[in-house]
């Protein structure tokens, strides 16, 4: 979130470093699931006049305060500076404190300060929010393709948790970036942003995807987080629906449900939000300075959400080869966090004695889930064996297993190859073959396992003295198109990859839309859209939003065959209607889609009609007389 909120009417400057907090120190704030803190907001306002007859007769000052919901319960214990001061709301239904001044006086600093006590609970809240869709989080043709492949094999909760942790690994956090005000549709396109970007792209893809969901704005504890943070600051996250339930989701953070240091102050349709300053005056001009907001924690309260159990194999590594690690996620109901493994370093130069591939993702599961992790070992000297501790971390648990690192010379090294179809279609079936050589003498008995996207199949095979042995795993296609790994790892050590390429499959396209810019409050006006089949018989679903309207429409089509399909829309209010059509395949998976808006307005009136009319005819006419002199 940027640092402070916006204004208007007064001059600003911009929220600063905020205070340490004081009390205990929070070493994760992901545990933290109680939090009882004080809310110091302070600052000055200055009514300068502009000429001998300026004057002043009310002030007011409109802040928010933190809110009181199922999740946190506030109350305001200090107001000072106000002549008196009163509670109210904005125009989205946030609390906010009116601080009011009668006859305030001219070219004089007038303090104030607002110390709110507020308790929160790491549970969701049970807010229903229903705001439009606004020009920060209007979406894309890109971003719509984008939400539908990241949901391909989701539901519900999880889904929204998938796009969660997509836009947490695909948008880079930018510092720069933290005095503007970007659109999802510019951050989807950069890749970059701070918290505020983060949460607006997530609503986009969200609301694409026919999800509930609002921003909300506040403070959360930075440190762990940010660098050189130890404290409070101002953050943004979301907050969205599904099935009666709220769910809150930081994608900048990849946490879900967020933890209590998660203060909120305001719910809002995106980042764009004012506090304001106004006066009863003349010949005055209002400045405004926002000093930083004080966070003072008084007391919380730590657990893991997720539980881990980890395993290594094979646990005494040799030199040159690899290991796997296997971590059992473990939770109660649905999570959206951050895994990630950690090497041991070398005392003699200072570097990972495993190199491990991604050593830090995002990971989403209701329940239970499986992370995997492979590491390459460095080189180590004959005849040497290290014992090396690792650290696995996930939603605040923490697992040190250790794996012996040694370099046994003459070790007989297990051949892997690998037969497969490298060219395939989302959700295909898989046979890989697998087979092993042992050059050696002895024989072994070794552990296979097949790893495609977040499948992981394991067999068991016995490979004679120079002997081989094969293994057959049935996997299926991962349903996003593009460039896959298909890595066997043996309890050996040994790892082979095959590189698989997963094609689209879209036979169903948009070809004309028929829509109108246009429509008057009353009057009906339809829309056809055009569909065309390139393949086989097909059938799929046509989405249509128009505003608070939406209508969903199943479609047969024959083979190679066009099929328009007709819509009806007639406003219910005036306005600017954020329009999208969008076209799946029976099984929910993207095919096309188009965005849009459409303009309805008042009917006009029987004046404006005939100057419409009239409009109309003379511009024929000017159109018939120049035709017909060749004009």
């Amino acid at each position: 979130m940027k640092e402070g909120f916006c204004f208007l009417i007064a001059s600003v400057v911009f929220l600063g470093a905020i205070q340490p907090c004081s009390g205990s120190v929070i070493l994760d704030p992901e545990n933290v699931t109680h939090v009882v803190a004080d809310v110091i907001q302070s600052g000055h306002l200055r009514l300068d006049s502009l000429s001998s007859s300026s004057m002043a007769e009310q002030l007011r000052l409109y802040l928010y305060v933190p809110q009181n919901d199922s999740r946190q319960q506030s109350s305001v214990t200090k107001v000072l500076g106000a002549h008196s001061y009163r509670m109210g709301q904005d125009e989205f239904g946030n609390a906010q404190i009116v601080l009011e001044w009668e006859n305030p006086p001219l070219d004089a600093d007038i303090d104030y300060l607002v110390e709110t006590r507020v308790e929160v609970d790491e549970r969701s809240s049970r807010q229903v929010r229903d705001f439009p869709t606004t020009d920060l989080t209007r979406p894309s043709v890109g971003i719509i393709e984008d939400a539908y492949g990241i949901g391909e094999g989701q539901t519900g909760v999880e889904r929204l948790l998938a796009v969660g942790a997509w836009v947490n690994d695909h948008i880079t956090y930018d510092s720069s970036y933290e005095q503007e005000t970007l659109s999802a549709r510019w951050v989807h396109e950069n890749k970059k942003g701070v918290c505020d970007e983060f949460a607006n792209l997530f609503l986009s893809m969200a609301r694409a995807l026919g999800y509930k969901s609002w921003y909300v704005a506040g403070y959360a504890f930075l440190g762990g987080r940010q660098a050189d943070a130890n404290s409070f600051g101002a953050h943004a996250w979301a907050e969205a629906r599904f099935e009666g339930r709220t769910y809150s989701i930081d994608p900048t953070w990849a946490e879900s449900p967020v933890d209590a240091t998660h203060i909120a102050m305001a719910r809002l349709p995106d980042s764009n939000f004012t506090e304001l300053t106004e006066a009863k005056n003349r010949g005055v001009a209002i400045d405004w300075v926002k000093e930083e907001t004080i966070v003072q924690l008084r007391e919380f309260s730590e657990s893991p959400r997720i539980r881990m159990d980890v395993q290594i194999v094979p646990d005494s590594a040799q030199s040159g080869k690899n290991v796997l690690l296997m971590a059992d996620l473990l939770a109660d109901g649905c999570v959206l966090s951050v895994a990630s493994l950690g090497s041991c370093i070398s005392s003699d130069a200072g570097e990972p004695l495993l190199d491990i591939k991604e050593p830090k993702r995002p990971v989403f599961f209701c329940g239970s889930d499986l992370e995997l992790w492979t590491a390459s070992v460095s080189p180590v000297p004959a005849g040497m064996m290290y014992t090396c501790p690792l650290v696995a971390a996930s939603g605040g648990a923490r697992s040190r297993p250790v794996v012996s690192l040694k370099n046994e010379v003459g070790l007989a090294t297990p051949e892997i190859g690998v037969s497969t179809q490298k060219v395939l279609t989302p959700g295909q079936s898989l046979d890989a073959w697998v087979t092993v050589r042992n050059p050696g003498f002895g024989s072994m008995a070794l552990r296979m396992f097949a790893m495609l996207g977040d499948q992981i199949l394991e067999e068991g095979i016995d490979l004679p003295g120079k002997g081989t042995a094969s293994v057959l795993f049935e996997l299926k296609a991962p349903r996003k198109p593009g460039d896959h790994d298909l890595t066997i790892f043996s309890s050996s050590g040994d790892m082979a990859t095959e590189a698989l390429t997963v094609i689209s499959e879209r036979q169903l396209k948009i070809t004309e839309i028929d829509i109108p810019v246009k429509v008057m409050l009353g009057e009906s006006k339809d829309i056809n859209i055009t569909l065309h089949n390139f393949g086989g018989p097909e059938t799929g679903r046509l989405e249509v939003s128009i505003g608070d309207h939406e209508e969903i429409r199943d479609i047969d089509l024959e083979e190679n065959g066009t099929y328009t399909a007709s819509f009806s829309y007639s406003p219910a209010t005036q306005g600017e209607k954020e329009a999208s059509i969008t076209l799946l395949d029976s099984e929910g998976g993207y095919q096309d889609a188009w965005v849009g808006r459409i303009e309805a307005s008042e009917a006009a009136s029987f004046k404006e009609g005939i100057s419409n009319h009239l409009e109309d005819f003379i511009a024929w006419l000017i159109a018939s007389i120049s035709s017909l002199f060749g004009f």
